[in-house]
This record gives structure tokens, sequence and C-alpha cells, in this order.
């Protein structure tokens, strides 16, 4: 197993459970104290795990490339703060990495969002902080956290060139203003408790001088947490698969600027999915996605009982818009996932009732072996 996988972090999938929904075209009202709700996360410490590698086969669909019906300017989907009122919390902000050796092209931006991560934040800055290439500049957009996530930026403002803590619209709006600050050629996004590998800018700056693509994007290491033992496994990803749902990994993906721009970047009207909102509009438009064959981030899952089904919804609306002629598939796999949450209520209650729950769980964890 490599040792950079037994570095530091756990991640949770942010995008998908965090943020609150904005409206297009128009400005987010700030100092509401509608900020993105707290994200739970496993703080249980690092051991010592045996990497199970599990690649996904996703079936191959057909590929579209339909442009999509309206067109977004970036401008719509974030703003930055300005100090209009004295209801806005003051912006902290800070940065002084200026390490940056713009003669070694591509300039990668990594772009952190975050709000009240103490527990998990200092895991990401540290991962991207020992890459091994680095021609980077590092962003992290603090959504105005009152725990001690400003200590653990300002303890390593060395680390980063640029962050700011203020009000937003929710984690897609932190990720639209941390684009807007942004110099490289290509967009990353790096959630506060997610982490890379120590090769992952290494694996992206060789791809992206021997392609031509708009979109580089990796095999992810899902990670989860069962009865105190944490497990691994390495899965790929089938672009492919994008009219019908997220077929890459969101954590492993780098955007060149100029075509996030081009599209008026992450639609701040979707509250989970748009980050598949941005990729399907990306795909639609005929560019390149390029797959490389590497794991180029670690994503912690979170417990089997707390599993949305927001996003098959999203995913439905996102899917009309565009015309994917998909949309009754989803709404399908939305009841499915349902029933299928339901039915896992029943379960760990009844098991939790008949003190089962030791022996479920090394049910599940043998999935994962």
């Amino acid at each position: 197993m490599p040792d950079e996988l037994l570095s530091v972090g756990y991640h949770e999938d942010m995008i998908r459970i965090c943020g609150l929904r904005g409206t297009i075209g128009k400005k987010v009202k700030q100092g509401s104290g509608k900020h993105r709700p707290k994200c739970k996360s496993i703080t249980q410490p690092l051991q010592p795990v045996k990497l199970v590698e599990i690649y996904s086969s996703i079936s191959r669909s057909k590929q579209y490339f339909r442009k999509p019906k309206t067109k977004f300017a970036l401008s719509d989907f974030y703003t930055l703060n300005k100090n209009t009122g004295s209801s806005l919390q003051s912006t902290h902000q800070g940065g002084s990495r200026n390490g940056v050796p713009i003669d070694q092209p591509p300039l990668v931006t990594v772009i952190t969002v975050c709000y009240n991560a103490a527990k998990t934040l200092e895991q990401t800055l540290l991962s991207v902080k020992s890459q091994r290439y680095q021609n980077f500049e590092f962003i992290v957009v603090d959504g105005a956290s009152t725990d001690e996530t400003l200590d653990i930026l300002r303890a390593h403002d060395t680390d980063i060139d640029r962050w700011i803590s203020e009000p937003d619209g929710g984690i897609y709006d932190a990720m639209n203003k941390g684009a807007a600050l942004a110099r490289g050629e290509f967009l990353a996004f790096l959630n506060a408790d997610d982490r890379y590998l120590l090769d992952t800018l290494y694996y992206l700056a060789k791809a992206a001088k021997g392609h031509s693509a708009a979109v580089f994007h990796g095999n992810m290491v899902k990670e989860r947490v069962i009865d105190g033992a944490v497990y691994h496994r390495e899965e790929k990803p089938n672009p492919n698969f994008m009219p019908r749902g997220m077929g890459i990994f969101h954590p492993t993906c780098f955007v060149k600027r100029a075509e996030f721009g081009a599209v008026g970047g992450y639609n701040t009207r979707y509250r989970l999915a748009a980050d598949y909102d941005l990729f399907l509009r990306l795909w639609q438009k005929g560019l390149v996605f390029h797959h490389i064959d590497k794991a180029l981030a670690v994503f912690s899952l979170g417990g089997v009982s707390n599993a949305g089904c927001g996003t098959y919804s999203e995913a439905v609306e996102i899917q009309r818009l565009n015309k994917t002629g998909t949309s009754k598939k989803t709404m399908i796999l939305l009841w499915k996932c349902r029933m299928k949450n339901a039915a896992r209520r029943i379960v760990f209650a009844a098991a939790r009732l008949t003190g089962q729950e030791e022996r479920l769980n090394k049910k599940i964890s043998g999935r994962w072996r």
C-alpha cells in the first residue's frame, strides 16, 4: 500500500450534503446567517489498513453533445463580499505563500471551501502542501466559521496563497468565489476534509503536457470506517455515463479555467448536484475529458445509514433542462433510493434493539475486504 495513503485526513462528501440553495441571476443576500450547515465528519484516529482494489464497472451509454439551452455568465453565480451594510460580518483574509514558479507551466489553482471544519481542515492543507509538484496556488474560501477554523488558517498562512472568510450563499457560491480569485490554467476543488495523494498534481501536470483536454480526471480511493476499522477501495470513472449521472469523481477533477468561465461556473440554483450540472454542460459542448489512470484523491464515505437521495432529485431537473433523455430513469433511481434508505433505517433500528449491531457491521465490512 502506498505510504501516502496512510498520511493525513479523512474526507466526507460536502458537495453532496452541504450548502444552501442560491438564486440564478440574483445576488445572494449576505449576513443573513444562512451559511453552510456544519457537516458531520469521521474523527477516529487513522489506522494502518489494507487497500482493497475494487474497480467499478459502470455501463457505457451513448455520448451526447447537445448544447445546453440556456447560457449563463460566471457573474450570475458568484458575488464577492462588499461591505454594504452593518449587518454584514467582517471579512477576514490572509495568505502569504507566494511561492508559485510561474515559469513552469501548467499553473494549477487548488480551491478549498469550508465552514466550521476545524476537525478536518488541517489534514487537507497538509495534503496540498506536501505535493511534489509545487507549481500551484492554493486558495481557501471559508464561510465565516465560528469554530477554530480561522486559527488553523492563520497558523498555515505561509502554506496558502490567499484565504478569505466571509458569509456566502453555500458551498457552490464559495467555489465560484475561489474561481474568481484564481490565476491558474487549471482549477481543482478540494473540500475541507478531502485529501490528495502525494503525486496528484504531478500526474495532472504530466498528462496536461501530453494531451489537449478541457477536463482531466482520475481514479478515486473511497474510504469507510466501520466499527473502528478503516477500509479503502479504488474506483475508476466512466465519463460516458454523464448523460445518466455523475460519471467522474469531482475531487479528482481539474478543469481549464477558461472553459469553467465560458459555461458560467457552478449553478448555485442547485444545492447538492451543481458539480454534475457543470460537468454535464462541459460534456455536452463536446469538450475532451481525459482520464488519468491513477488514484488522485481520497474520499471518505459517511455512515451507511446517512445516505441521502437529494442528488437524484436535482439530477432529474438537470437532465430535463439539458435534454439528455435520461430523466425518467433517474426518477426511478430516486424512488429506489428512498425505499432502500427506508429499509436501511429499519434494519439498523432492529439491529440496535436486538443487539446485533456488531454482526451487521461485520457483514458490511466484508463487502469492503
